[in-house]
C-alpha cells in the first residue's frame, strides 16, 4: 500500500483506490488549503498595515494638534484653523482647550 495524503492526516490508500475522480478530489483539496493560506496571509499583511497606517495617523493628528495651538497662540481663530486643517471646529477646541 501507499501512503497518500488526505487532508491533515495519512491515510493508507491501495492502488485500485487510486482512480481519476480520487486524483481529482484530491486537487481540489490540496487546492483549498492552498487558497486557505493564500487568504490568511493576504489577512495578516492587510492587518499590518492597517496598524502601521492607524500608527501614522495618530502622529499626523499630533503634528496637526501642534501646529494648530501654535497657529491658536499667534492669532488664528478656531474657524480659521478649522478650515485650513479641514476638521471641524469642535476638533480644534478638543487640540487647543476652549480659549
Amino acid at each position: 500500500m501507499k501512503n497518500i495524503i488526505r487532508e491533515n492526516s495519512v491515510d493508507p490508500v491501495s492502488l485500485q483506490d487510486i482512480t481519476p475522480d480520487y486524483l481529482i478530489d484530491v486537487e481540489v483539496k490540496r487546492d483549498n488549503v492552498r487558497l486557505g493560506e493564500l487568504t490568511r496571509n493576504s489577512l495578516l499583511e492587510i492587518s499590518q498595515e492597517r496598524r502601521e497606517i492607524i500608527q501614522l495617523l495618530g502622529a499626523i493628528d499630533l503634528e496637526c494638534q501642534a501646529r494648530a495651538l501654535r497657529a491658536s497662540s499667534l492669532g488664528f481663530s478656531k474657524v480659521e484653523l478649522a478650515e485650513a486643517l479641514d476638521v471641524e471646529v469642535r476638533q480644534i477646541t478638543k487640540w487647543i482647550g476652549s480659549s
